[in-house]
C-alpha cells in the first residue's frame, strides 16, 4: 500500500469523524433547547399552580388588581358572571393557566409521543376544549396570548384535522 492510498484514507476517516463531531453538536444544541423550554414551561405551570391552590394568594393578587384600576382577565369576568367570587375565578384561571403549561410542552413533543399517549393527549385537549364549555371559553379568551404554534396544534386536534 503506498502512502497516498494511507493518506487518502486518514483523510476520509477525518471527514467521518468531523461529520460525526457535527452531527452530535447539532443533537446536543436541539436538546439543550428543548430542555430550557421544558423548564420554563414548568416553571410557569408551577407558578399557576400557588395561585390555583392558595386562597389566600388569590385573594391578595385580586385586591391589588382591583385597587391599581387593571381589569380583570377575560375569563374572569366569565366566571363570576357564573356565580364564582373573584377570588374562585382568579383561583380557576390559574389552574386553567397551568394545564395549559402541561399541554404546551406535551404538544411540543407530539411528534415523539407514542400513538397511545397521543391518542390520550388529544381526547383530552378535546375535553377540555370542546366539551367542557366553561374550560372552553377559557381556550377562545386565552388563545390569542398563547403560544401561536400550540393554539394551531390544538384549533387542528379539535377540527378533526390531527389524528
Amino acid at each position: 500500500m503506498s502512502w497516498d492510498a494511507i493518506a487518502a484514507i486518514g483523510q476520509a476517516v477525518s471527514a467521518l469523524a468531523l461529520v460525526i463531531v457535527l452531527v452530535q453538536i447539532r443533537n446536543a444544541r436541539e436538546e439543550a433547547q428543548r430542555s430550557v423550554g421544558q423548564a420554563r414551561l414548568f416553571g410557569s405551570r408551577d407558578l399557576f399552580l400557588v395561585t390555583a391552590t392558595h386562597p389566600e394568594l388569590a385573594s391578595a393578587l385580586t385586591r391589588l388588581r382591583d385597587a391599581s384600576g387593571s381589569a380583570p382577565v377575560a375569563f374572569e369576568d366569565f366566571a363570576t358572571s357564573l356565580g364564582l367570587s373573584n377570588v374562585e375565578a382568579r383561583q380557576v384561571s390559574a389552574f386553567q393557566s397551568a394545564l395549559w403549561q402541561n399541554f404546551q410542552a406535551s404538544i411540543e413533543s407530539a411528534g415523539r409521543l407514542t400513538p397511545g399517549v397521543r391518542a390520550e393527549l388529544h381526547n383530552r385537549l378535546r375535553y377540555n376544549y370542546q366539551q367542557n364549555r366553561a374550560f372552553a371559553r377559557w381556550w377562545e379568551l386565552s388563545k390569542p396570548n398563547l403560544n401561536p404554534n400550540a393554539v394551531r396544534y390544538v384549533d387542528a386536534v379539535l377540527a378533526g384535522t390531527v389524528g
